[in-house]
């Protein structure tokens, strides 16, 4: 298995094409994301830019009953959008958000995929990388800095 970076975060992050983003993160859950998810989360993001990123990567979640883990985010309820403000009530009650790598375990033993969104540093989560590889999990990471970790 290999582990592929697409860097988003540089000084330069405010010209960013989104729409490339978007239309990426479309192909890439096309592809990815097609069953046995049980549960969809959805992750808020800390910036206005991110905003319309994850609005798309939920809609295309719900449409293929993504798997989605949540991490914590400062100021959350000030970040996430309108729309979808109202699901991140809910995942609070499903997930720990405090303690990802083991929410991310046990929603990986129900689920062949696994979307995990993130504002951390990548080692945060070899727990998680490796239980992906000892069990043949699809794992894709995102956050601001790495916009896709495919292992």
């Amino acid at each position: 298995m290999n582990i592929t970076f697409s860097i988003l975060a540089d000084s330069k992050r405010q010209s960013i094409d989104w729409s490339k983003v978007i239309s990426q993160i479309k192909t890439l859950t096309k592809t990815v994301i097609r069953e046995n998810g049980v549960n969809t989360f959805v992750c808020p993001c800390n910036n206005s830019y991110e905003i319309i990123l994850f609005d798309t990567i939920i809609q295309i979640g719900k449409k293929f009953n993504a798997k989605f883990i949540l991490t914590p985010y400062k100021n959350v309820e000030k970040t996430i959008s309108s729309k979808t403000k109202y699901l991140y009530t809910n995942i609070q009650r499903e997930v720990d958000i405090t303690h990802p790598i083991q929410s991310a375990s046990i929603l990986l033993q129900r689920s062949k995929y696994l979307l995990l969104f993130g504002e951390t540093n990548i080692n945060k989560y070899k727990k998680i990388i490796n239980f992906c590889k000892k069990n043949s999990k699809q794992l894709i990471f995102l956050d601001s800095d790495y916009l896709f970790v495919n292992i």
